[in-house]
């Protein structure tokens, strides 16, 4: 299964197609970490045949949503979230108790604005850096790959 992974588009729909478009025929499912729901509901309309997955971030304004979830790839449980409610800008303790007591074996999250893949007491983490607001190097997106119980994480740069 591919999923790729997008967050913190902050309204800039351009990037979000571009990066769409481009995995339109290699990609099982669509992921947004939050700060991009207005658009993301623009590519839902104009992309209906694929399957989109996204929680809230503290930039959402006006958007109702889950600001973490839970979703099964094959046997691997999966947890997304923005970070926000995580501290994530000051570490990653506090998310990793919370994947690791959802029974999660990957976490997925944004608001940092930095890319980060790394595994770490078990769990694989990655962060796909922000599509339009990068704060350390290039705009970035990230690409999940599961086969089996094999788990394969990229960043892309744009």
């Amino acid at each position: 299964m591919r999923m790729i992974v997008i967050s913190d588009t902050h309204r800039n729909a351009h990037i979000l197609e571009t990066i769409i478009s481009k995995h339109l025929e290699d990609a099982d499912l669509f992921i947004h970490l939050g700060d991009g729901r207005a658009e993301l509901e623009d590519m839902q309309i104009l992309y209906p045949q694929k399957k989109f997955l996204a929680v809230t971030g503290n930039c959402d304004w006006g958007f109702e949503g889950k600001t973490f979830d839970l979703f099964q790839a094959g046997d691997i449980q999966i947890m997304l979230t923005h970070g926000h409610l995580y501290g994530v800008k000051e570490g990653l303790d506090r998310l990793m108790d919370a994947a690791k007591r959802n029974g999660s074996r990957i976490v997925l999250y944004g608001h940092t604005h930095q890319k980060l893949t790394v595994y770490r007491n078990g769990l694989y983490i990655m962060n796909p850096g922000s599509a339009s607001q990068p704060r350390s190097g290039g705009r970035t997106y990230g690409i999940l790959d599961i086969q089996g119980r094999d788990v394969h994480m990229t960043i892309v740069d744009l």
